[in-house]
C-alpha cells in the first residue's frame, strides 16, 4: 500500500511538471505567432504608400508638375525633362504678417497674439497685400471661435497650426503652402 501511495504521488508531480513545460510551450507558440502577424501587419502597411510613389514618379516623367499629396497641380503643364530639377526646387517666398490680437470664445477674459508668416509660391499673381489682408482677417476670426483647451499643449498648437495652414491655402487658392508661427502669446 505504501508503494501506490508514493506512485500517485510522483504521477501528481510530474504532470503538474509536464503542464508546465506545455504551459510554457504554448506561451512561447503563441508569442512568435503573434510577432509573425504583427511583422507581416507591418509589412503590410509600410508598402500601402508605394502606389502613391508610382503616381508621383509617372507624373515626373510625364513633365507634370506634382504637389505633396501625388495629385497634378498647374493645370497638367508640361515641361522639357531639363526643368525637373526647377520643379522640385519651387521658389517660395516667405511674408511676414502683421501680428493679430484678440481675445478666445471661452474664456472670454483671455487674450491671444499670434505672429505668424506665410510660406508663399514666388509664381503667385494676384495682390500680395490683399492676400495678406485676406488671410490676416481669417486668423482673426478663427481664432476668436476658439477655447483655451483646444490650443493648449502641443498637439493643440500641432492642430490649430494645420488648420490655419489650411484656411490659408483654401484662401490663396493653393499659392499658400503653411503658415509658420513665429509666436502665440496667450495671456
Amino acid at each position: 500500500m505504501a508503494d501506490t501511495d508514493t506512485d500517485a504521488g510522483n504521477d501528481a508531480s510530474k504532470s503538474s511538471g509536464g503542464s508546465m513545460v506545455s504551459f510554457i510551450i504554448a506561451v512561447v507558440l503563441l508569442t512568435l505567432i503573434s510577432a509573425g502577424a504583427g511583422f507581416g501587419a507591418g509589412g503590410f502597411l509600410i508598402d500601402a504608400p508605394a502606389p502613391q510613389d508610382k503616381v508621383a514618379k509617372a507624373d515626373k516623367t510625364n513633365g507634370a508638375k506634382t504637389s505633396g499629396h501625388g495629385k497634378s497641380a498647374g493645370g497638367g503643364d508640361t515641361t522639357s525633362a531639363g526643368d525637373d530639377d526647377s520643379e522640385a526646387a519651387q521658389a517660395i517666398e516667405i511674408i511676414k504678417l502683421e501680428p493679430v490680437v484678440t481675445n478666445l470664445a471661452n474664456p472670454v477674459e483671455t487674450w491671444v497674439r499670434i505672429e505668424a508668416s506665410i510660406e508663399l509660391v514666388s509664381s503667385y499673381n494676384g495682390d500680395k497685400n490683399l492676400l495678406l489682408t485676406t488671410i490676416a482677417e481669417d486668423l482673426l476670426m478663427f481664432t476668436r471661435t476658439l477655447s483655451l483647451a483646444s490650443i493648449s499643449g502641443s498637439s493643440g498648437i500641432a492642430h490649430y497650426k494645420e488648420d490655419i495652414s489650411e484656411r490659408a491655402r483654401i484662401r490663396s487658392g493653393g499659392a499658400v503652402n503653411q503658415v509658420l508661427l513665429r509666436m502665440l502669446v496667450i495671456e
